[in-house]
């Protein structure tokens, strides 16, 4: 059971809520009770909210954001600088946005990439464990035969793998797949 604080200066989504109540393993603190994760909402990460959350933030633990957009390169170096362990969109899915708690919870960074934004929405896809266990091992100059060895797959799935990478984070190489891994916070190095 995580237990989640809600914070904000401004009017939460209602859907954001409610999706945080039907989930079975999420407590949501309505006092200023002993958290596991400090959730704020506010609808642009940007300069403006980062000042916002500064005089907001009354405990050390770091908190977890959630938007309705972000400035991207803004997000991931409030994440590099220790500012927040993750920063998520208000369109994300339930399982995601739990995910991105149980993360935070466990001290573990997150940035939700971005995929490409249609009629002004944002699709995005988020790389599966192995694809981020391959993408840490592509940044430690591994090759496609050593990352078989090492997770006992075959090479064939190895290719699958990495060609799974290459399209959800929108990249042709390995080294813009590694740029794209460190600056969207899957991968650091």
């Amino acid at each position: 059971m995580i237990r989640v604080r809600i914070e904000s200066q401004e009017q939460i989504p209602v859907s954001l809520i409610t999706r945080l109540q039907t989930a079975a393993d999420v407590e949501i603190l309505r006092e200023d009770g002993l958290s596991d994760v400090r959730l704020i909402y506010t609808r642009v990460w940007n300069r403006s909210a980062f000042a916002q959350l500064q005089q907001m933030n009354r405990e050390t633990k770091l908190p977890v954001i959630v938007c309705e957009q972000y400035e991207e390169p803004f997000a991931t170096d409030s994440l590099l600088r220790q500012h927040v362990l993750g920063v998520l969109l208000t369109e994300s899915t339930t399982a995601q946005l739990i995910a991105g708690l149980h993360a935070a919870a466990a001290g573990l960074k997150f940035l939700q990439p971005l995929k490409k934004r249609t009629n002004g929405i944002f699709q995005f896809e988020t790389l599966t464990p192995r694809e981020l266990e391959i993408l840490r091992l592509i940044a430690d100059g591994e090759g496609n035969k050593s990352i078989a060895n090492l997770l006992k797959i075959s090479q064939h799935t190895v290719k699958f793998h990495i060609s799974s990478i290459f399209e959800k984070l929108n990249v042709s190489s390995r080294t813009e797949a590694i740029k794209a891994g460190i600056s969207r916070g899957l991968i650091s190095i």
